[in-house]
């Protein structure tokens, strides 16, 4: 029974109490498809059970404390698309649940036990799913979640005369991007997941990593982390060559063709700030910095921001990069495939050091 004056509030926390109570049930075997049984006592019995019968038993429960629930159809990443027009029973393979409360519409899923309730897989993340109501069909984007990957990175590089470079930095992860990472992490070793970070880095001896809010959805994702590493710096002469971005966003870009005939799509928007806080060598001053930039996609559709400056103590860089859409029409693909090309290359970028 919750207070008259909160019902909005009480409603969310019915959602989440009635998907933990589901998710937490059940065990999911692994299988898409949009095949459920009819006997709903018996799938409860059972406790392992495919997407399908997990959902459809959410919305059971969720339609018997009276929310406004319906099952949504829709394709997996690795499934393909969806064509509206003519849309067939083979181009779907799997079903969640779409719940409205009053003007706010959500999306729910039960088969991920580290994800919050207002959040579906990623590879679920797909064009548009079909909304099945009796007497009713509405089609409804697969993000109506408004899901994002968040996430902030503050990184202090202490570089040393010899070109050594020590590393402490720490990251918090927030929204669907967190859930991918809990996933990955999930059941792994502690020298499982240190090499998985190790992989992000290049030649780096790490020792220390940890990450706190693994197991609840409904933490911000922390990690903190020191590596000593030589890999960013040229020593040349009486100069340093230093790339102070030792994480870095794009590896290579995925954009390749010089023309596209088909809409860009991300499984979602993103978000992303790194902060790195550069410490020099005593005896070093600060020759050269790279240029700062700020490219911005037209009609808000995104950005790339890299600002950096000069301290007592070293130099600063900050960058944030996002992605404002789910699709993108072909005319927007040259600016993306230029935005993508510009942050590979101003990544690689150099602070000049040279000594006094």
């Amino acid at each position: 029974i919750y207070p008259e004056d909160r019902a909005w509030q009480a409603d969310r926390f019915g959602l989440k109490e009635i998907h933990s109570y589901v998710k937490d049930h059940f065990t999911w075997n692994g299988r898409n498809g949009i095949r459920f049984s009819d006997k709903p006592k018996k799938v409860w019995e059972l406790t392992e059970a495919s997407a399908a019968d997990i959902n459809l038993m959410l919305l059971m429960f969720l339609r018997k404390a009276g929310f406004e629930a319906d099952p949504v159809f829709l394709s997996t990443v690795n499934h393909g698309l969806i064509n509206p027009d003519y849309p067939t029973f083979r181009q779907f393979n799997h079903i969640v649940v779409r719940v409205k409360l009053g003007d706010e519409t959500l999306l729910m899923n039960a088969t991920d036990k580290l994800a919050s309730f207002d959040m579906i897989p990623v590879y679920c993340l797909n064009g548009q799913g079909l909304v099945i109501k009796e007497g009713e069909l509405e089609w409804i984007p697969t993000n109506a979640n408004n899901q994002k990957a968040v996430q902030s990175t503050d990184l202090k590089l202490t570089i040393a005369a010899n070109g050594e470079v020590r590393v402490e930095g720490n990251t918090l992860t927030n929204g669907a991007l967190a859930a991918v990472i809990r996933n990955d992490l999930n059941d792994k070793s502690e020298e499982e997941i240190r090499a998985l970070f190790m992989a992000s880095v290049k030649e780096a001896d790490l020792e220390d990593l940890e990450y706190t809010g693994l197991g609840d959805p409904y933490e911000t994702l922390r990690s903190s982390f020191e590596y000593t590493t030589d890999a960013p710096v040229e020593n040349i002469g009486d100069r340093l060559f230093l790339s102070p971005v030792v994480l870095k966003e794009i590896n290579d870009n995925p954009f390749k063709s010089a023309e596209r005939t088909l809409p860009v799509e991300f499984a979602m928007p993103i978000n992303r700030r790194y902060f790195f806080n550069v410490l020099i060598p005593e005896g070093y001053a600060i020759e050269e910095l790279p240029e700062p930039v700020n490219y911005v996609l037209p009609n808000g559709g995104g950005s790339y921001r890299y600002i950096i400056q000069k301290t007592d103590s070293g130099a600063q860089v900050s960058i944030r990069f996002a992605i404002n859409r789910n699709a993108y029409d072909p005319a927007d693909y040259p600016n993306i495939r230029e935005m993508f090309n510009l942050i590979i290359a101003k990544q690689e970028e150099k602070i000049v050091l040279k000594r006094k």
